[in-house]
C-alpha cells in the first residue's frame, strides 16, 4: 500500500518538477522532514525525501539534455569533487561498509545533486522567494508539532522528557536536539530576512507576517526543546546580523550592552552563563567525556579516523563510562565528527568550503545583494556555532540545509539583478 502511495506521489511530483524546477526545489525544502517516512523497495531501504531528490535531479538532467544546455558546477567544483572522493574512500575503507554507503549516498551524493539543481535553476528573485517559502513551511511544520507537544506531552516517547515538570519537546525527530539543529539556521535566516526587507507594498506585509511566524514559532520550539546550543547559535547569529546590517547597528549595540550588564550583575544569570560556558553542568560534563574519548580514539587513528558510519564501534574500546551513559552515535562536536567519519582530509575540505563561503562575500557582483549574502553567511555560521556542541550536518535534512545555504550563496554572487526587496 505505501509503495503505491509513494509511486503516485512520485508521478505528481515529477509533473510539478517538469513544469517548474524552482517549484520542485521549494516543495522538497518544505518537506525536508519527509526523510522520516521510510520504506523498502526490492529489499533496498529508501525514504520519501530520497525519492523526491532522485525525481528532481532526473527531471533536471532530462530537461538540460533536451534543451542542449550546459550544467554549471560553480567555483566549488574542485572542492566538491575532492569531498566526493574522500567520502567514497571513507565508505570503501569503513569496517561498517553497508551503513557507510548509506551515509555516502544520503549525506554527500544526494545533497550535492540537490545543490546542482539549485545553482542551475533558481537564479531569479521569485525563485529565492519560493525557496524561503519552502524553508519557512518546513520550519513551521516542525515547530507546530513541538508546540503541540509542549501543551499536551503527547508523542514524546521518553518518559522524562514527556513529564510536565521536565518536558522537552522533540517534534517529529524523537529527540530534543533534532529540533534545535534543524530550526537554528532557519530562524537566523528569517530574522535576517525581516531586518533587510523593505516593506513598500501590501504583499510585503504578508511576507513580514509569514517571516515573523517562522521566527516566533521556531524560537518557541527551540526554547521548549531546551536545545541550548541552538539558542546560543540563534542569539549570536541575530547579534551578528544586527551589528553588521547598518540600519540596526546602534540598536544591536545597545541591546548587547544591556545583555552584558545583566549577565554581569544578575547573580543567577551570571552563574548559569559560567556553568554553561565552562561545561561544568551535567550535559557539559557528558560532552567533555565524549570529547576526551573521541580524541583518544583519533590519536590511534589520526589519518583516517574511526571510519564512516562506524563511530560507535570505533569508540567502544575507549568508552569506560558505560555505567554513566551509553555510547552516543557521534562525538557531539562537528570537527571531531568530521575527523572520525572522514579523516583529516574531510576536516580540511569542510573547512576550505566554509572559508570559501566567507571570502566569496567580496566577489558579489551587485552591491544590493550584499545584505542578502550576509544573512545567508551568518545563518551558515550559526550552523558552525551549534557545531561546537553537536552535529549540524550528519542528518539527512541538515545536509540538505547545509548545501542549500551554499547554493543560495553561489546564486547571490553570480546574480546581476537584485534578488531581494
Amino acid at each position: 500500500m505505501i509503495i503505491s502511495i509513494i509511486g503516485i506521489f512520485a508521478v505528481i511530483y515529477s509533473i510539478l518538477c517538469w513544469k517548474s524546477l524552482p517549484n520542485g526545489v521549494a516543495v522538497l525544502l518544505a518537506l525536508l522532514p519527509s526523510y522520516l517516512i521510510k520504506f523498502s523497495l526490492l529489499g533496498m531501504p529508501s525514504t520519501l525525501l530520497e525519492v523526491m531528490v532522485l525525481v528532481l535531479f532526473g527531471v533536471f538532467v532530462i530537461k538540460r539534455w533536451k534543451d542542449h544546455r550546459r550544467v554549471s558546477f560553480s567555483s566549488y567544483k574542485w572542492l566538491i569533487l575532492l569531498l566526493i572522493i574522500i567520502a567514497t574512500a571513507a565508505a570503501v575503507w569503513s569496517p561498517n561498509r553497508t551503513a557507510a554507503l548509506g551515509y555516502w549516498k544520503a549525506f554527500f551524493v544526494e545533497p550535492i545533486m540537490f545543490f546542482l539543481v539549485v545553482i542551475n535553476c533558481c537564479r531569479e528573485k521569485n525563485d529565492f522567494n519560493k525557496i524561503f517559502l519552502g524553508l519557512g513551511i518546513s520550519a513551521l511544520a516542525v515547530s507546530a508539532v513541538a508546540i503541540f507537544q509542549k501543551f499536551t506531552g503527547l508523542f514524546i516517547a521518553n518518559e522524562y522528557w514527556a513529564a510536565e515538570a521536565t518536558r522537552r519537546v522533540v517534534s517529529v525527530y524523537g529527540f530534543p536536539n533534532g529540533v534545535g539543529m534543524f530550526l537554528a539556521p532557519i530562524t537566523t535566516l528569517f530574522v535576517g530576512r525581516i531586518i533587510i526587507s523593505r516593506y513598500k507594498e501590501k504583499k510585503d506585509f504578508w511576507w513580514l507576517l509569514f517571516n515573523g511566524l517562522v521566527v516566533i514559532c521556531s524560537s518557541l520550539a527551540i526554547y521548549w526543546a531546551h536545545s541550548e546550543g541552538a539558542m546560543v547559535a540563534v542569539a549570536i547569529g541575530t547579534l551578528l546580523i544586527g551589528l553588521l546590517i547598518k540600519r540596526t547597528r546602534i540598536i544591536a549595540m545597545i541591546g548587547s550592552g544591556i545583555m552584558v550588564l545583566i549577565g554581569i550583575f544578575v547573580p543567577a544569570i551570571r552563574e548559569l552563563i559560567i556553568s554553561k560556558a565552562t561545561l561544568s553542568d551535567f550535559s557539559g560534563n557528558i560532552r567533555l567525556i565524549i570529547w576526551r574519548e573521541t580524541i583518544q580514539m583519533l590519536k590511534d587513528h589520526p589519518l583516517l579516523g574511526g571510519g564512516l558510519a562506524n563511530y560507535k564501534a570505533a569508540i567502544a574500546p575507549y568508552h569506560h563510562t558505560s555505567k554513566i551513559f551509553e555510547v552516543y552515535p557521534h562525538a557531539h562536536q562537528f570537527l571531531l565528527i568530521l575527523w572520525s567519519e572522514l579523516g583529516v582530509g574531510g576536516v580540511m575540505v569542510f573547512l576550505l568550503i566554509s572559508l570559501k563561503k566567507v571570502f566569496d562575500y567580496w566577489h558579489i557582483r551587485l552591491r544590493e545583494n550584499k545584505e542578502l549574502y550576509l544573512i545567508l553567511l551568518i545563518s551558515f555560521v550559526a550552523m558552525w556555532i551549534h557545531g561546537l556542541v553537536d552535529s549540524p550536518y550528519f542528518k539527512y535534512d541538515l545536509s540538505f540545509l547545509w548545501w542549500t545555504m551554499i547554493a543560495l550563496g553561489v546564486v547571490t554572487i553570480r546574480s546581476k539583478e537584485k534578488l531581494f526587496d
